[in-house]
């Protein structure tokens, strides 16, 4: 069933576009930003939506203007079935990107069938080029296949865009900055250096953050700011002089974006959250499981957006929304 596109602006002018849909809590991975202390299991949990769930939400989504659909997770390759119910969805009326974010250990050999599922573009968390060091921040060992996943990906010519996000911290991986610029070579690839925030599972210091202006000042490549594809999007794009590539900085500490947002988030076990750093989400499991109509579930989701603040408090010494990033799907 097909329905008319309903205008969805919130206080300051922002429409859900860009869906972030977590497929799983859990992770491979034990990654010291995110969440070290996390659970083993490698399966959804009981409360996690069904792909039927999903395939409802994202449908009533779109009549909010959702076009592009993000898989992430936990990670979201330990999800069964993942390329199955991607295809479903990008069958959906009015979706028009799908994209996944993942720690690419599994990647390389499901990437022909998610291919086929209708992916063109990857998100691979990689925040070392050094096998100790990746095992240092996992807590496992696979440098290497991270590493041919991110080489299957840019020979892939249905793949047109591979993007390396690398989370700075100073004294563990702030030091190989100028290697990670050098993957620019290769003219598919944005490496976008994030800085180091505060989440649920993690204790923070501000000693570790590094903050974009001290990173751009360790590439010693000329950088020249380069029109983003999408201007709604996180990261600030730089040209690197002598390398077809782009670096980008996703700046949630010192450069506030949220004047641009137009990402909504659903989690692996049915929440809505308007913000990466939500105070409050809505339990959309429970209208989905309670018998509402898809005409209730709109308006819900249509009232949680409109209440979507300025900008995040992540930086407010008594703000208590950090996310366990593990869960919300970052």
């Amino acid at each position: 069933m097909s329905f008319a596109a309903i205008d969805c602006a919130d206080g300051f002018g922002r429409r859900p576009r860009y869906l972030r849909l977590s497929m799983t809590g859990q992770c491979n991975f034990r990654c010291l930003y995110c969440a070290p202390e996390a659970a083993t299991r490698h399966t959804p949990a009981p409360s996690a939506l069904t792909d039927e769930e999903i395939l409802r939400v994202v449908g009533v989504l779109t009549r909010l203007g959702v076009r592009k659909v993000r898989f992430t997770g936990g990670e979201p390759l330990l999800r069964p079935g993942l390329p199955q119910l991607m295809k479903a969805v990008r069958q959906i009326e009015g979706i028009e990107e799908i994209a996944i974010s993942t720690n690419a250990y599994l990647l390389e050999q499901n990437l022909e069938y998610l291919i086929g599922a209708g992916l063109t573009s990857v998100n691979i968390s990689c925040d070392t080029l050094q096998e100790s060091r990746f095992v240092q921040i996992t807590h496992r060992r696979g440098l290497d296949r991270v590493q041919g996943a991110i080489a299957a990906s840019l020979a892939h010519p249905e793949i047109k865009r591979v993007k390396i996000n690398v989370v700075v911290m100073r004294g563990i991986n702030d030091d190989e900055i100028p290697a990670f610029v050098e993957i620019c070579a290769n003219p598919k690839v944005d490496v976008r250096f994030i800085e180091f925030m505060p989440t649920a599972d993690v204790i923070y210091s501000r000693n570790l953050l590094v903050p974009e202006v001290e990173i751009r000042a360790r590439i010693t490549r000329t950088l020249v700011p380069t029109p983003a594809d999408d201007p709604t999007a996180p990261a600030r794009l730089w040209a690197v002089d002598g390398l077809p590539g782009r670096v980008g900085f996703i700046s949630t500490m010192t450069h506030k974006f949220c004047s641009l947002c137009d990402r909504i988030r659903v989690t692996a076990d049915g929440r809505v959250a308007r913000c990466l750093f939500a105070e409050t989400l809505l339990d959309l499991r429970s209208l989905l499981r309670t018998g509402a109509d898809d005409e209730a579930i709109l308006q819900a989701l249509t009232r949680y957006w409109l209440g979507k603040p300025a900008g995040h408090r992540l930086d407010e010494p008594d703000f208590l929304g950090r996310p366990a990033m593990i869960a919300v799907g970052g």
